[in-house]
């Protein structure tokens, strides 16, 4: 049971100690709703993702933008990927810096936040293996909107979109249709995800 700001409400807190003082369930207080969703949104990917020999690995077919590739294709965007590694507490992308590479999350966890004043962040999502982050690289000219910080060590591939049209290949051109498709149907489930989520903080 997760509650916010317990300590606003002193009756309530003693009520909740005598209810479930004899029970297994814990009762977790936090200053603000987003620090009890981000706890919940780590356990749930610990728990999906993690292995005792670390965490799962999710190759590129498998890949939610690489969706309805064929072998060809996935061929060809293989060999123009690079792979790296992070170790856990290291900023991937930063806020307003050039975006210039999409990133596959082949394993681990990373978090996507922007800071809200000299003191305080804000966790907009967490991202695990099998989902790709950095898409505003496949839109020339664009800037990273939100810092990216490795929450585990993480392995990624690492795509410049210029690689993509410095080719003449007709696959090439399929390959960025299927990416930019594969984002659209990504953002729109998102979106939806969003304005459910919404509603429930809401009611």
């Amino acid at each position: 049971m997760a509650l916010t700001r317990l300590e606003n409400h002193y009756a309530f807190e003693k009520y909740l100690d005598r209810r479930f003082k004899s029970s297994d369930l814990p009762i977790l207080d936090y200053e603000e709703i987003d620090e009890a969703l981000e706890f919940f949104e780590d356990a749930l990917l610990q728990a999906h993702y993690h292995t005792a020999h670390g965490y799962l690995e999710v190759p590129l077919a498998e890949q939610s933008l690489c969706s309805n590739f064929t072998p060809e294709e996935m061929e060809k965007l293989r060999s123009l990927l690079t792979e790296q590694v992070f170790e856990a507490g290291s900023t991937i992308c930063t806020e307003g810096e050039p975006a210039d590479k999409l990133f596959f999350l082949v394993s681990g966890q990373v978090s996507v936040s922007i800071k809200l004043d000299h003191k305080r962040r804000h966790r907009l999502s967490a991202f695990s293996a099998g989902l790709a982050f950095g898409e505003s690289a496949l839109f020339e000219g664009h800037s990273r909107t939100a810092d990216i910080v490795a929450d585990t060590d993480v392995k990624v591939l690492s795509l410049g979109p210029g690689d993509l049209d410095t080719l003449t290949d007709p696959l090439a051109s399929r390959i960025m249709i299927k990416l930019l498709r594969n984002l659209a149907d990504l953002t729109l489930a998102r979106l939806g995800q969003a304005n459910r989520e919404i509603r429930v903080l809401s009611s």
